[in-house]
């Protein structure tokens, strides 16, 4: 479902563009690409660690440092999402030009999934115990989350930010 919800905000995001692509790119140009760069690294980052964290988990491995660091990196893409909006809004673009709007509904949206994989995935760190079948799918299916939250960021980065056409 929330895959779907962010498909219909890109189609409409990208019909709205097709409209006023001098006023998107406007917009645009008022971003960090730079950061959304690094944010994509981070996130790319600790999807990664987060997976390797789940293969030891399921191993009988060591999981816990891999978990620990896929969450210190995610954690940085919180500081510089924040980092922008303050600095968007200190700016006085908060709704300045058409794609204002636009970039914080679907980061805003993106933000709130990440909010609740890094809960998840500290509750994960929090867990007694290894293994297990049934842990090793919860384990699993909060990682698969995390990918997804990964995937969103894929599409909203370049369309956004980079005003990339699908």
């Amino acid at each position: 479902m929330d895959i779907a919800a962010f498909g219909v905000f890109l189609v409409i995001f990208m019909v709205e563009r097709l409209g006023d692509p001098a006023g998107f790119a406007s917009g645009a140009a008022r971003l960090h690409a730079g950061l959304g760069w690094i944010n994509t690294f981070v996130l790319m980052t600790s999807g990664a660690l987060v997976a390797t964290a789940e293969n030891g988990f399921r191993t009988q491995g060591a999981w816990r440092c891999w978990l620990g660091a896929g969450i210190a990196a995610g954690s940085v893409f919180a500081v510089i999402k924040l980092f922008e909006y303050r600095e968007r809004i200190a700016a006085g673009a908060a709704g300045d030009d058409i794609l204002t709007g636009y970039y914080f509904v679907l980061t805003g949206l993106h933000f709130a999934h990440y909010l609740v994989g890094m809960v998840l995935l500290g509750m994960l760190l929090l867990r007694r115990g290894n293994g297990g079948s049934r842990r090793a799918s919860v384990f699993g299916a909060i990682t698969l989350y995390w990918h997804m939250v990964d995937l969103l960021w894929l599409l909203i980065f370049p369309v956004v930010y980079l005003q990339v056409a699908p």
